[in-house]
């Protein structure tokens, strides 16, 4: 069984807005008897994905992109877990990249300038 994390419109409308949500997962399987370690972080170009998992190598995970979600997988054995995370239009679907090394998967998600160029600051008068 799944149990799947909704948001409601509001935060949909928000996570347009902050960067702080906008990398989120937003589903978790509950059948999923693994708990890897996630940490994402982004700064002026990229957005980066660390997900830690102890003993797991590349021939384990599957990475998938559609539209705006990215789904990333791991089943060594009868352990399992999965995470979809929504990416921001912003972001350079064709550059992503992934990486593992010593049980650490690394997905780079580079910002696309040309949208970024796109945003400006509106001062408050």
């Amino acid at each position: 069984m799944q149990t799947i994390k909704r948001r409601n419109s509001l935060n949909k409308v928000q996570d347009g807005f902050q960067n702080v949500d906008l990398m989120e997962d937003v589903l978790t399987s509950s059948d999923s008897n693994m708990t890897p370690t996630i940490n994402v972080a982004e700064n002026d170009s990229q957005f980066t994905i660390d997900i830690g998992v102890f003993g797991m190598t590349k021939e384990n995970y599957s990475i998938q992109i559609l539209n705006n979600s990215l789904l990333v997988e791991a089943k060594k054995g009868e352990d399992f877990f999965a995470r979809t995370f929504t990416i921001p239009e912003w972001v350079n679907n064709d550059e992503i990249v992934a990486k593992t090394e010593n049980g650490m998967l690394t997905i780079v998600l580079p910002k696309d300038a040309d949208t970024l160029k796109q945003f400006r600051r509106i001062d408050i008068v």
